[in-house]
């Protein structure tokens, strides 16, 4: 892809040493998935008798994977703008750079091949070393929607160790999709994410229950009641996205007749990379000292 071509940095000598302690100069990598059949995977807005309509996509039979190493966040902001409907992230990578990932029971169907993939556990790993969390904001309808400066509060809050980070941020598909004849914005900012460099993608899982842990004894955590009456336990982060093989629908949404969609530029705030060994269960953390 286009968008995996880094554009050369000047670095001035005296500030070198620095920007390396920053991880700007710290290498990832990642997986672009373009998707196949259907052609379209994000989110979908359109306009019905002048009121906004939204299909939830997410779902991908069969898809091309490529592998992306990228050098620090301002490459990621550089990568997200060129991101559509078509494309998602995933954070793991398959065997090889460039494959087609199908569905595990058409994998099953065709005899279990060494490729195509299917997007599964077993086939999809988290890289060995550096790489990106994503920590996902989804606020429930009718909420007031945290800024981004109150989102990365309530996370230094609960979680100390992220204090310093550094990250970048991008409003989510769902956010500021256009009436492009009156220029409203419909929907204004909505789901966000946050992307935060980190020293080993294998502790990412345990990081993320650690940091769930933590939200909830800061007060953000509530009860969620299902269409069914289940009772499912909600924070201020999807839980449910620290997987390598989970894709992560980080592309535009695809926007019908009378509507575009204008997220702005990524927002990159240069910091350290977040040693992943901090987020050690709270109980064990309370043994230690």
């Amino acid at each position: 892809m286009k968008a995996g071509k880094e554009k050369p940095r000047q670095v001035d000598a005296a500030r070198e040493e620095v920007i390396e302690m920053h991880g700007s100069r710290t290498a990832f990598s990642l997986s672009v998935v373009t998707a196949l059949k259907p052609t379209t995977i994000g989110k979908r807005f359109v306009l019905q008798e002048g009121r906004l309509t939204k299909s939830p996509g997410g779902v991908m039979i069969r898809g091309r994977c490529e592998c992306l190493e990228l050098t620090g966040l301002p490459a990621l902001a550089e990568l997200l703008p060129e991101l559509d409907a078509r494309h998602a992230l995933m954070y793991g990578l398959a065997p090889v750079d460039d494959v087609t990932l199908i569905t595990k029971r058409k994998w099953n169907k065709r005899g279990r091949p060494d490729g195509p993939y299917p997007r599964t556990r077993d086939a999809i790993s988290w890289p060995a070393g550096p790489g990106l969390w994503m920590l996902d904001y989804d606020p429930e309808p009718g909420a007031d929607v945290l800024s981004r400066e109150e989102f990365l509060a309530r996370l230094i809050e609960a979680e100390p160790a992220l204090a310093g980070a550094g990250y970048a941020w991008y409003p989510s598909s769902s956010s500021h999709i256009i009436n492009s004849d009156t220029g409203e914005d419909l929907t204004g900012l909505r789901g966000q994410r946050l992307w935060f460099l980190v020293n080993d993608t294998q502790g990412i899982p345990g990081a993320g229950e650690a940091l769930l842990t933590r939200l909830w004894a800061a007060g953000h955590g509530h009860i969620k009641v299902s269409k069914s009456g289940a009772l499912l336990e909600r924070t201020l982060v999807d839980g449910a996205v620290w997987q390598p093989e989970r894709l992560d629908f980080a592309g535009g949404a695809a926007c019908g007749r009378g509507l575009h969609q204008d997220r702005g530029k990524p927002v990159v705030v240069e910091g350290a990379v977040v040693d992943l060994s901090a987020f050690v269960p709270a109980d064990a953390r309370e043994v230690a000292a």
